[in-house]
């Protein structure tokens, strides 16, 4: 699970390569304007984010699925076939 909260499904990739899950995106910075004189304190950060994790061996990658809902990224990866 991935928690990415103010992340539109669009703004995220999953990529699958020799063993390799990669998880990219990028949170757009939202502007809100106010009053003269009044801050907003933001505590997110933005910009773009880089996640990868290396694939137990015996993985079927095409059995991989992700569901994106309410700001969390959830992905599945089946266990390994047991030689």
């Amino acid at each position: 699970h991935m928690d990415l909260p103010g992340v539109r499904p669009e703004d995220v990739e999953l990529s699958v390569e020799n063993g390799l899950l990669t998880v990219r995106g990028q949170r757009q910075q939202q502007r809100k304007e106010g009053q003269e004189g009044r801050y907003q304190f933001v505590e997110r950060s933005y910009g773009s984010f880089t996640r990868a994790f290396h694939l137990p061996q015996g993985v079927d990658e095409s059995q991989i699925s992700a569901e994106f809902e309410h700001g969390e990224l959830t992905i599945r990866v089946p266990k390994p076939q047991q030689p």
